[in-house]
């Protein structure tokens, strides 16, 4: 295969895959892998971050390679919106839902829309410790330089 064939394949190979996201995907514009550990990997959706103050809030996707459960049904896929303040350097879990197939897609198995594991410390090497770089200290130094 030449060089051209190649890129082509490859650029309707994205296209492909963009639009199969866009009609899958549950209200995420986009989701840019930041994390993987333990069997899973999470995602963030950027269109969704919101700033106020020394807090900012986004919308996360985590996926398994196993199946877990929730009220006794299957699940493989978690959305989850999360708020992390980044002065306290704690976050909290706003909401979640879980997804009966990955990357947010299938049936809600569950749903939970209270607050929960809220103003927890962040803990490096951990999920939210890379959230809080993407979030709290690169937001940061970017702004430092303008």
């Amino acid at each position: 295969m030449n060089q051209k064939n190649v890129i082509k394949q490859t650029v309707c190979t994205l296209c492909l895959v963009v639009i199969f996201s866009y009609g899958n995907c549950a209200w995420a514009e986009f989701w840019l892998p930041y994390w993987y550990g333990n069997g899973f990997i999470s995602h963030y959706d950027p269109t969704s971050i919101e700033k106020v103050g020394d807090e900012a809030q986004v919308e996360i996707m985590t996926d398994r390679e196993r199946i877990l459960y929730a009220a006794q049904r299957e699940y493989k896929s978690t959305t989850i919106i999360e708020k992390i303040h980044c002065k306290n350097k704690t976050f909290s879990m706003l909401s979640m839902q879980t997804w009966s197939e990955q990357m947010a897609t299938g049936k809600i198995v569950y749903s939970n829309y209270e607050p929960f594991a809220v103003n927890l410390e962040i803990s490096d090497g951990t999920n939210a410790a890379a959230l809080y770089r993407i979030l709290c200290v690169t937001a940061s130094s970017e702004s430092n330089q303008e």
